[in-house]
C-alpha cells in the first residue's frame, strides 16, 4: 500500500512539473511575441512620425513658394 502511494506520488510530481515546464514555454513564448510586436509598433510609429516630419517639410516649402 506504501509503495503504490509513493508510487502515486511521485507520478502527480512528475506530471505537475511537466505542466509547470508547458506553462514556462508558453509564456516564454507569449513575452517573445509581444516583444516582436512591440518592436514592429515601435518600427511604424517610427516610419510615421518621419513621414509627417517630411509632409510638414514640403508643406512649409510649398508656403514660402506661393508667398513669394
Amino acid at each position: 500500500m506504501r509503495t503504490d502511494l509513493t508510487t502515486e506520488i511521485t507520478t502527480t510530481r512528475s506530471e505537475l512539473n511537466t505542466a509547470i515546464e508547458a506553462l514556462r514555454s508558453d509564456m516564454r513564448e507569449d513575452f517573445a511575441a509581444a516583444r516582436d510586436e512591440r518592436a514592429a509598433i515601435n518600427r511604424t510609429v517610427g516610419n510615421l512620425t518621419n513621414n509627417v516630419a517630411y509632409l510638414n517639410g514640403r508643406n512649409d516649402h510649398a508656403n514660402a513658394d506661393s508667398a513669394n
